[in-house]
């Protein structure tokens, strides 16, 4: 899961938060499923939605879901808060017909992309030709890049 690769720190508390149509649902087992994909990689032990819940606890990990109205103007959304020590990650989804599950925030950039497939996640300091670094970079090592997003919070910060 993307949440764990990126809080790759230790973790006190993760947060799902529905909204729209999927808030009308039975979201237990999916806030289940969002945990057990988050520990599975920080632990040697199996994890799945049924032990998540215990693991979790095990690890002193807290979890809860919440409900809004914000659905950030799409049908349905669902947000994932991680707590660290001195970090915090967000991280949006939804679906949408005809496009599947898409990607719509990450870590405070609005962005849009489906969960799938290999992807590279890179910072890097806005400014001109930069893109252009990191294509010439990848192109040297044989990578294709298939499909690009790129995002900022604001004009020359870092991201």
């Amino acid at each position: 899961m993307i949440a764990s690769q990126f809080m790759n720190i230790p973790v006190q508390e993760l947060s799902v938060t529905y909204a729209g149509t999927v808030a009308d649902l039975e979201t237990t087992y999916i806030t289940r499923s969002l945990l057990a994909g988050f520990l599975r990689p920080r632990v040697a032990s199996t994890v799945n939605e049924v032990n998540a819940a215990m693991v979790a606890k095990e690890r002193g990990i807290t979890y809860g879901e919440k409900f809004s109205d914000e659905t950030h103007g799409y049908a349905n959304c669902i947000s994932l808060t991680v707590h660290g020590e001195n970090k915090t990650f967000t991280i949006k989804g939804t679906h949408v017909p005809n496009y599947g599950d898409r990607i719509v925030h990450f870590d405070g950039v609005a962005i849009d992309f489906a969960p799938e497939g290999h992807l590279l996640y890179i910072q890097h300091q806005d400014r001109p030709g930069m893109i252009g670094k990191v294509g010439n970079v990848l192109g040297a090592h044989d990578v294709n890049i298939a499909t690009m997003q790129v995002g900022r919070q604001e004009a020359g910060a870092r991201r």
